[in-house]
């Protein structure tokens, strides 16, 4: 048995076989006292100690810590990510995965030295385990390629929409062909433009989380006002779809004769899919690349 963990800006997945965990949030912080004591007891589930210092993780830390999601390029080399890793590991344990077999996905641009970085964090967690770490596109042939095997005998693009990053990479007959892999704006290019177009109707500023959920229901709440932004929205969210068609004509550029695209990730539903050549969407849902993860780990 084998164990994905797929730690996106959006959330931590983790799966091993058919289990799924609950997805928390990707966010750590600086732990701080909490006043209530039935409160704090329940932020106790929720704080670990890292590098000698307490840390809030998860939900914990998105409500007491104000906590952002990371949108910045060093994310996968940053505090906060070696304890949500550890988070993440330690919640696996506590629900009895099993840990010998672990695969951990990064973006398509994650160079070797944010890999090594990721790696040793991992090897200090699990000296004992078989680990590797892989580009999150891998995850997420790999959970296509369960319910399809002949797309391992195709060429395949695979473009992950996530929150950060909108991940490439192309393989071959399942191999990675070299220079495919590449990064480009994800969901957060929709949500800076949305904060963009509303700056001059938002007094203050307006917390990614509720721009990013905006972007879907057309609706804010801000300062107790309802802001009805359906307009600024669909305007917003060509930004992303922009930023996906850059992906495919790069793809196509590369590798003219792909069979099959294939989509996943969280962002995937904010795009106009009228205006994409065809393409099939990864099973699985936010789960798509840990589970494909889980079962590049299970070969180890």
């Amino acid at each position: 048995m084998s164990t994905g963990i797929d730690i996106g800006r959006s959330g931590v997945k983790i799966t091993s076989g058919g289990q799924r965990l609950p997805i928390f949030p990707a966010l750590a912080c600086l732990a701080r006292p909490i006043e209530e004591a039935a409160e704090a007891q329940q932020t106790a589930a929720q704080t670990l100690d890292h590098a000698g210092r307490s840390w809030f993780w998860g939900e914990t830390a998105q409500i007491h810590g104000r906590a952002q999601p990371g949108n910045d390029a060093g994310f996968e080399t940053s505090e906060a990510y070696a304890v949500i890793l550890r988070a993440a590991v330690a919640q696996a344990r506590m629900a009895g995965m099993p840990l010998g077999r672990v695969v951990l996905g990064v973006p398509s641009d994650a160079g070797e030295s944010v890999r090594s970085v990721v790696i040793q964090r991992l090897k200090d967690l699990l000296p004992q385990s078989q680990l590797r770490v892989v580009a999150q596109p891998a995850g997420v042939l790999a959970a296509v390629a369960s319910r399809r095997p002949d797309v391992l005998q195709q060429t395949v693009a695979i473009v992950d929409v996530g929150r950060y990053s909108t991940d490439v990479a192309v393989a071959v007959r399942g191999r990675p062909v070299a220079g495919s892999l590449l990064s480009l704006p994800g969901v957060r290019v929709a949500v800076e433009s949305l904060a963009a177009l509303l700056r001059t109707r938002a007094v203050g500023t307006i917390g990614f989380e509720a721009l990013e959920s905006a972007l879907r229901s057309g609706e804010i709440m801000h300062r107790l006002l309802r802001l009805d932004v359906q307009a600024e929205a669909r305007q917003a969210r060509q930004s992303l779809q922009a930023s996906v068609l850059e992906a495919v004509a790069r793809i196509q550029a590369l590798q003219p004769d792909v069979q099959t695209l294939i989509l996943a990730g969280g962002g995937v539903d904010l795009l106009d899919g009228n205006g994409l050549p065809s393409y099939e969407q990864a099973p699985g849902g936010r789960y798509a690349v840990a589970d494909g993860l889980s079962r590049i780990a299970a070969g180890l």
